[in-house]
């Protein structure tokens, strides 16, 4: 038990407006004299432009069109190299389907449709690179360049000596998994609004991730001061990194410069998935050594991403799959390499986990085979191989400044999973486990913005408490988070505290809402704020109530002698006197963690399913993920995050793969790309294990993306325990089962993507 009294509260200071339909979302947005805007794609995935010839649009009463020519900027964008057009001119090249060659904004949409029909473009198609395989090939074209052998990123991680590692162990096993691209299906697509205030500034309304990174781009971009560019995020229905990166944003500033009017843009589902960054699809080649008794000796990797057509956050995703991929377990020899390969497919971005969940899911499959070839339960081989108390983490960027709890978050899933139930009649049962050491930031990785975050705290003059931040609330409860963090420092009740966030003009810069970092790194900057604040308030009230300030205390809405509670003055008096004696009562901390680079915390996932061996149809009859989450600011909020990154993690594992074919999409919208629904959300439970972390806010860890790292890998063990089919190449589809398990023709398949126990054991 803790004597706090908000942290560990039920809090929702947004839910309501939702459930309400109160929330305004961008695409909800309007302003008087507002055009609407629209997107000329590239119709093939690579081509020379050879003409635009937008004449005829031009031409109809109250239309604008907008060509590269019409760009004063650099016209680049991206977070880690400005190397994706904003618009691509006759003479450059576009580069998968996603690259935008004109812009239309006219006074209805109907009209900007109408308008982009009539734009004629000259292409001269080029030859595409559709996959790694063919990225890899000597004489591949090359997707840039200056780029010959279309490599984009590289990164390596090594410890010990693995030809020493694989000398000592009894048993090798040698696997390739195949993740594939994912789409975040969030439930609003991309929308944006670009207006101007009363001094002809800009000021871009979207559902962002980061607005000071959107703002900072998109002003180079198209050519604008960045002082002259303010970015307001709007609620997101939804994110999951995928509103991490530029898509359309720039487009509707572009539109409002040249038109002089308020411009709207809102995607399609099908222009969503068509332009935005996707889950790295990957090739992980591992091999594993382990003695008879099944402790681990080696670990060698090679991880190859599809980057897609342009840089994208490849080279973090790379360095943050590769500095997971030994997880929770004592390997002392590693060597870890991963390359990210320009394709003409799909661009790539971030989303849930970073890479974590395509080397986690890797790794655990491969952990199971092992167990198998040895005769190892599974979850005895796991424990026995656990990261211990003075044990080296695979990854040199994290540090274990907490005990670690590998075990306990196994233990803790298996009984709250309790007895694997029977199938039903002609189905088979099987258990799967997983388990990881999620990686999330804690402000100190030198990319992408992420080194550092500042969050404001002000105390207004009737003891109510203003806080300011530009991190973004998705769904994942940081307003709350923030609003139960400053109510408990500063001694007030939760309704007494304001949360403002997403706003460059009013609020200091918090970096991106990514990373699961936000409750860590805002959390502390916040801290720091308010004990500032109350450092300089407790000055004050000591020399009031005649006693030192450490005899002080800020509880119930007052500051108290600590002997004597009943001697106190209110917050309010207490600010009112700070105020007409020209006391400064808001504080601005920036905070940037120095014990690490990157936090991490331990999580582990039971998946219980039942499959129909005549047909591979796999029913997930529950799913139990206990995770060390430090110290829980909001249990309910917590659970959520837990329970969805779980049913977003099944539906990777099970159905959803955004394929191409040629670099084309073939699965263009949500009918094609199938996703969970509310009819295949099992049994989903979340437990809670409070070790709290010594550097977190009241001992708080990230939490958001990590339930994505466990779920989809504890699936598949599952169908594998079930079956003796373990599936390499995601997702695990009714049709791969069933031709895996007899049920097909073997030469209807020309790829087989499974095997059966004993094949390659």
């Amino acid at each position: 038990m803790n004597d706090f009294r908000s942290i560990g509260r039920a809090y929702d200071l947004d839910g309501s407006q939702k459930l309400r339909g109160a929330a305004k979302y961008a695409g909800d947005l309007s302003v008087p004299g507002m055009l609407h805007g629209v997107t000329l794609f590239a119709p093939v995935p690579r081509a020379l432009v050879k003409a635009i010839d937008a004449g005829r649009a031009r031409k109809m009463p109250g239309v604008v069109v907008l060509t590269a020519d019409n760009v004063s900027g650099s016209n680049r964008f991206g977070p880690v190299k400005r190397d994706q057009p904003v618009l691509v001119g006759p003479g450059e090249e576009a580069r998968f389907v996603g690259d935008a060659l004109a812009l239309v904004a006219a006074e209805s949409p109907a009209l900007a449709r109408e308008a982009r029909d009539r734009i004629e473009v000259e292409l001269e198609e080029l030859p595409v690179v559709s996959s790694i395989e063919e990225a890899l090939q000597g004489g591949a074209p090359a997707v840039h360049a200056e780029v010959p052998d279309n490599v984009c990123a590289r990164g390596e991680v090594t410890m010990g000596d693995v030809e020493a590692g694989f000398a000592q162990a009894a048993v090798i096993v040698e696997e390739t998994v195949r993740t594939p691209r994912q789409e975040h299906a969030y439930l609003e697509p991309e929308a944006a609004l670009a207006t101007f205030d009363e001094r002809g500034r800009v000021i871009l309304y979207s559902c962002v991730q980061d607005p000071y990174y959107f703002g900072y781009d998109i002003a180079q971009a198209v050519g604008l001061p960045a002082n002259r560019l303010r970015v307001v995020a709007t609620p997101l229905g939804g994110g999951f990194g995928g509103k991490d990166d530029i898509t359309l944003q720039a487009h509707t500033v572009l539109l409002a410069l040249h038109s002089g009017r308020p411009v709207r843009m809102v995607y399609s589902r099908e222009e969503s998935i068509r332009a935005h960054p996707k889950r790295h699809p990957m090739e992980i080649r591992l091999k594993v050594g382990a003695t008879e008794n099944g402790f681990l000796t080696a670990l060698e990797a090679q991880v190859l991403t599809d980057a897609g057509a342009y840089t994208g956050r490849s080279p973090v995703v790379v360095t943050v799959a590769l500095h997971s991929l030994s997880g929770p377990y004592a390997i002392p020899n590693l060597k870890l390499q991963g390359v990210s390969l320009f394709t003409n497919n799909l661009v790539t971005g971030a989303c849930r986990g970073y890479g974590q969940p395509q080397t986690t899911a890797a790794r655990e499959i491969v952990l199971d085979l092992l167990g198998a070839r040895l005769g190892i339960d599974p979850v005895r081989l796991r424990k026995a191989n656990a990261v211990g108390p003075n044990a080296r983490p695979g990854t040199p960027l994290a540090k274990l400044d907490s005990e670690p709890s590998a075990r306990e978050v196994i233990d803790a899933a298996l009984a709250e999973a309790g007895e694997l139930r029977p199938p039903a009649p002609g189905r088979r049962a099987g258990r799967g486990v997983a388990c990881a050491m999620p990686l999330f930031d804690i402000g100190a990785l030198p990319s992408l913005g992420l080194a550092g975050v500042s969050v404001g705290v002000e105390v207004m003059v009737d003891g109510s408490i203003i806080v300011t931040s530009s991190a973004v609330d998705m769904g994942q409860g940081v307003r709350s988070a923030l609003a139960l963090m400053a109510a408990e420092e500063l001694g007030v009740d939760p309704g007494q505290v304001t949360v403002l966030l997403g706003d460059t003009d009013t609020c200091p810069k918090s970096g991106p809402t990514t990373g699961s970092r936000q409750t860590y790194v805002s959390g502390n900057a916040l801290l720091a704020a308010a004990r500032a604040l109350k450092e300089r308030m407790a000055t004050e009230a000591a020399e009031r109530l005649d006693a030192s300030p450490d005899q002080l205390e800020f509880r119930e809405g007052a500051v108290r002698v600590l002997s004597e509670p009943h001697r106190a003055l209110t917050l309010g008096d207490l600010a009112r006197h700070c105020y007409y004696h020209g006391i400064n009562l808001r504080e601005e901390s920036w905070f940037k963690a120095g014990q690490a680079i990157i936090g991490h915390t331990f999580v582990a996932t039971v998946a219980d399913v039942e499959v129909d061996t005549t047909t591979g149809d796999v029913q997930v009859r529950r799913l139990v993920t206990a995770h060390d989450i430090g110290r829980a600011i909001n249990p309910t909020a917590v659970r959520g995050q837990l329970i969805g990154g779980s049913v977003q993690s099944l539906g990777w594992a099970l159905t959803e793969d955004l394929a191409q074919e040629a670099c084309r999409i073939m699965t263009p919208s949500l009918s094609e790309y199938i996703v969970p629904t509310a009819m295949d959300v099992p049994e989903v439970e979340a437990v809670l294990i409070e070790n709290p972390y010594p550097s977190g806010p009241f001992g708080a860890k990230g939490v958001g993306e990590h339930a994505t790292v466990t779920t989809a890998p504890a699936l598949l063990n599952a169908i594998y325990s079930a079956t003796g089919v373990m599936v390499r190449d995601y997702p695990a589809t009714p049709e791969k089962l069933a031709r895996a398990l007899g049920a097909f023709d073997e030469s209807d398949d020309p790829e087989r993507n499974t095997r059966t126990k004993g094949d390659g054991q």
